[in-house]
């Protein structure tokens, strides 16, 4: 199970399904067996965005792909700059 959430490329298969489908799946199973109440779904890691994207799909939640490197950055910003990031990105 490891393998498919965070070493396996997305277009490798494994045991003859292919990766990025699995993710996928495990999101929409995900939404059915947990469901939550959200305005936004967003994966974490960035080997999560297909399984944020099958939980959207499923559930109807709007999904997006949110970069770490963007929130990294925000804390070297001075306030004024980390203000304009979020406007831009959130």
């Amino acid at each position: 199970m490891f393998e498919y959430i965070y070493f396996a490329r997305p277009d490798s298969k494994i045991d003859g399904m292919g990766v990025y489908e699995s993710r996928v799946n495990a999101g929409r199973i995900l939404a059915k067996t947990h469901p939550v109440e959200a305005d936004l779904v967003v994966g974490v890691p960035e080997s999560g965005n297909p399984a944020a994207q099958g939980y959207a799909m499923e559930s109807g939640i709007l999904t997006e792909q949110l970069s770490l490197k963007i929130l990294m950055l925000e804390e070297r910003l001075s306030s004024q700059s980390r203000a304009c990031v979020r406007a831009v990105y959130r």
